[in-house]
């Protein structure tokens, strides 16, 4: 089975974004995020986006009601912010990763997208990926610079900024949080 590539849309413009997908052979990018429409960059709007993708060749799909980190469904929802574990269980969710899973079976060179640059940031990593690595697919992100970056070096990004105290194996806060906390 293929890897799954992810990718941000970040700072990049329609260009750069295609070109980073052509870069990396990309056939098929599907688009996860819940609302796909920007006011700060409208150029990723959507129908402009399917519409650049389609014209280098790359085939298109919306998968944000199955994969796209804010649903509206208050059931994901831990003291208002999303719970990506229950994310998770969603049937949606696990129908839409058993789709990318079956996609990549079939030799497909899938990314998904989403908005925030750094993979680090966004869903696509912590709820995505995670889950993708329990079923043993192998994800791969494509970062800001355009390199390929694999799951476990993004997630170690993730934890080495983290204060732990001992005994405990999740972490509490962020060290940044942590530092800008204590000022």
């Amino acid at each position: 089975m293929r890897p799954l590539l992810t990718i941000g849309i970040g700072t990049r413009d329609v260009d750069g974004f295609i070109e980073q997908l052509k870069k990396h052979s990309i056939d098929y990018v599907i688009d996860i995020r819940t609302s796909p429409y920007s006011k700060y960059k409208p150029e990723f709007n959507k129908e402009g986006i399917q519409r650049a993708i389609k014209q280098a060749g790359i085939r298109y799909g919306y998968w944000g009601k199955e994969l796209g980190g804010l649903p509206t469904d208050p059931y994901v929802l831990t003291n208002g912010r999303v719970d990506y574990t229950k994310l998770a269980r969603r049937p949606e969710f696990v129908q839409g990763l058993e789709r990318l899973t079956t996609a990549l079976e079939k030799d497909y060179k899938l990314a998904i997208f989403c908005s925030e640059g750094r993979p680090e940031e966004c869903h696509r990593t912590k709820c995505i990926g995670v889950e993708l690595t329990k079923w043993e697919v192998e994800v791969l992100h494509i970062d800001i610079d355009g390199s390929l970056v694999t799951h476990n070096e993004v997630m170690s990004r993730i934890t080495s900024d983290q204060i732990t105290l001992e005994g405990l194996e999740k972490p509490l806060v962020s060290k940044k949080r942590w530092d800008k906390e204590q000022e």
